[in-house]
């Protein structure tokens, strides 16, 4: 076992954190959620998390007040539920197609195999579940609210750019001592950053979707708070490089058009903006771009050069997803319905990963819910902003990451079911003993 010396530091930090009541450990654990390289200790291959430890915190805390009041309550729909349930019950299908070779989860090609590792995946599947439930029934109850998620987010987003740009400046070796410490932390390049996640794509994962909210409030709401937010990710977007931002506003921009021909032209809403925040706004915009076009003109160009020749199948990077993507599909055609087992592959990109692991059961079990839930939020104009922070993250996932166990996704999971139990237009499932 390796003790990292940031440890001596996170763990008096969680050993005080352990003595606070629940609402702090949740909030503390939507702060470090993102903090994906920060490791407390290495054991064999694998890294004990800070928020490993925060969420076995919070579990047990949890724990406790359901004990106490003799309820727990649940605000996740029956089908989503039922992913999870599909995604162990397909885990033994491993046994029955060791004839099939895949891109496996500890990498390279190799036979399917029957592992212990499909239960560590499930694992983390089964731990992303579980915060879901707990904090939305958290959102549900008042223990937590909105205005405090959405702080705690806030600031989170603040310090992972930051950490972003200290990359920027500072040599991998002291990026690992401080916060880059786990083992499946890469370094491609010293000109691509990843900050506290594993690679490029993973930190445009997390950051896109958010700097999609934040364009919505400062364009839609003239709240010019967000700005700096934006301007941080602009600046940490042409060092981190990842087509995945560039997908992610992509789709950003494609929400905010429907959502526009929705409300002007099909609702007839038309809602007046201050005309003088609008030309500052306006203003403000041109100087940016004008700003970003000449300082980054080239590698604005590139990256959406880089774009392009991936969806083409061009280049090293590009051949490779393609071939991978159409490989695995391939695989999912002999196995379509139950898939070759949950946690046997991992691909490029989540659609093939989830079709050939799981089948098409399993996908339409994690698709359906999720595409009803943000078209329900979709037409209540107050929480559209939700709606997008969902959608965002699993287009980037389909396209280019392939995990689906990633701690900031499920907290949009929990804010957007709780949104929707608290509208009246999910059902909320109690449990008393």
């Amino acid at each position: 076992m390796t003790i990292h010396l940031i440890a001596y530091v996170l763990i008096p930090v969680w050993i005080y954190l352990s003595f606070k009541d629940i609402k702090t450990i949740a909030y503390a654990y939507i702060l470090c959620a993102p903090l994906q390289t920060v490791s407390v200790f290495n054991v064999g291959g694998s890294s004990v998390m800070f928020y490993h430890l925060i969420f076995l915190t919070l579990l047990i805390k949890y724990i406790v007040r359901v004990l106490k009041q003799r309820k727990m309550s649940v605000n996740l729909p029956l089908d989503f539920m039922l992913f999870l349930a599909w995604s162990f019950i397909t885990i033994p299908l491993a046994v029955f197609n060791t004839d099939e070779v895949v891109y496996k989860v500890s990498g390279g090609y190799g036979n399917v195999a029957f592992s212990f590792q499909q239960f560590t995946q499930f694992a983390y599947l089964l731990m992303n579940f579980l915060v879901c439930i707990i904090l939305s029934d958290l959102l549900a109850d008042n223990v937590i609210d909105m205005k405090g998620v959405k702080k705690v987010i806030n600031y989170g987003f603040i310090m992972v750019m930051v950490l972003a740009i200290i990359q920027m400046f500072v040599s991998p070796k002291i990026c690992t001592l401080l916060y880059r410490n786990s083992i499946n932390a890469t370094y491609l390049n010293n000109l691509r950053i990843s900050g506290p996640f594993q690679e490029p794509s993973m930190l445009a994962l997390y950051a896109a979707p958010l700097c999609g909210i934040y364009l919505s409030k400062v364009f839609y709401h003239q709240d010019f708070r967000y700005i700096l937010h934006i301007l941080l990710f602009m600046i940490v977007l042409m060092q981190n490089r990842a087509s995945s931002s560039i997908v992610g506003l992509a789709i950003v921009a494609l929400i905010f058009l429907i959502s526009a021909v929705y409300q002007f032209v099909i609702k007839k809403d038309v809602k007046l903006l201050d005309k003088n925040k609008t030309y500052m706004l306006a203003a403000a915009t041109l100087v940016v771009v004008a700003i970003m076009a000449i300082v980054y003109g080239n590698k604005i160009n590139a990256m959406i050069s880089l774009v392009g020749s991936k969806f083409a199948g061009n280049g090293i990077s590009g051949s490779e997803r393609t071939y991978m993507v159409q490989y695995h599909l391939e695989i999912f055609s002999r196995h379509w319905l139950a898939g070759i087992g949950y946690g046997t592959l991992r691909s490029l990109d989540l659609l093939s990963t989830m079709l050939c692991s799981g089948g098409i059961i399993g996908f339409m079990l994690y698709v359906i819910p999720v595409l009803r839930s943000s078209l329900r939020i979709f037409f209540n104009m107050s929480n559209r902003a939700v709606m997008l922070y969902v959608i965002v993250y699993n287009a980037i996932m389909f396209i280019s990451v392939t995990e689906i166990a990633l701690p900031y996704v499920w907290i949009a999971y929990a804010i957007m079911f709780y949104v929707l139990t608290d509208n009246g237009s999910q059902r909320r499932y109690t449990i008393e003993f």
